[in-house]
């Protein structure tokens, strides 16, 4: 398992969640084995995209999130102590929002509601251990939350605020770059969310190893 980010989207966790989905896909009828299901492909696939959220607006996406409702504390997906069956819907909740497709009232409550049930993690950590969201990931999904609008396709690629998820479309301003970061670039959306992030930005921040070679640098898993 590996991670080059810690925002959604930026590890083997979430890809093999969102390739599982087409298996999901499969299991509610609409397509079978031997039919394209492409909803991981829709992630990478420009073309894709828009048949893809005519589907999920079409009733799959309500089938996929019922199905992955009713088995978010399943313990397949629950093992070692792991909330990975509420992420699973987040993730899937994500994706939703990334192609731009309808959430219904009740799904988007829930996705709210399951947000502080599932695991969030700072910095290196073994791959056992690397469930839930990272720091930076979950406000990115909370902030998706506040702001998603149905038929406008969230942008989990661009820079959003370390401190808060915001990205620039939400704030109609660019984000700035933390002016001591080199190589894990991190983006703040003003200096009050800096100030407030400082305590786990630091870990990781290059100015801080400048100033002080002995802290310990907490690393991405790679």
């Amino acid at each position: 398992m590996g991670r080059w980010g810690q925002r959604l989207f930026e590890g083997d966790q979430d890809l093999d969640i969102v390739s599982d989905l087409d298996a999901e896909f499969i299991a509610t009828g609409q397509a079978d084995a031997h039919q394209e299901a492409d909803i991981s492909e829709s992630l990478l696939d420009d073309q894709n995209k828009e048949a893809m959220r005519l589907r999920l607006d079409n009733g799959l996406g309500k089938l996929i999130f019922t199905k992955l409702r009713a088995e978010e504390d399943d313990p397949e997906h629950n093992w070692l102590g792991k909330r990975d069956g509420k992420y699973r819907v987040c993730i899937f909740g994500a994706l939703m929002m990334r192609l731009g497709a309808q959430i219904d009232d009740e799904d988007m409550q829930h996705l709210r509601e399951i947000v502080s049930e599932v695991p969030c993690r700072q910095g290196f950590q073994l791959p056992l251990c690397d469930d839930g969201f990272r720091d930076p990931g979950k406000w990115q999904f909370i902030a998706a939350l506040e702001h998603y609008k149905p038929g406008t396709p969230r942008d989990f690629d661009c820079p959003s605020c370390g401190n808060c998820g915001r990205i620039k479309d939400d704030l109609g301003a660019a984000l700035k770059k933390c002016a001591g970061c080199e190589h894990e670039v991190a983006y703040f959306c003003n200096k009050d969310c800096q100030k407030n992030n400082w305590p786990v930005h630091k870990k990781s921040c290059a100015s801080t190893q400048k100033r002080n070679p002995n802290a310990a640098f907490i690393s991405l898993n790679v």
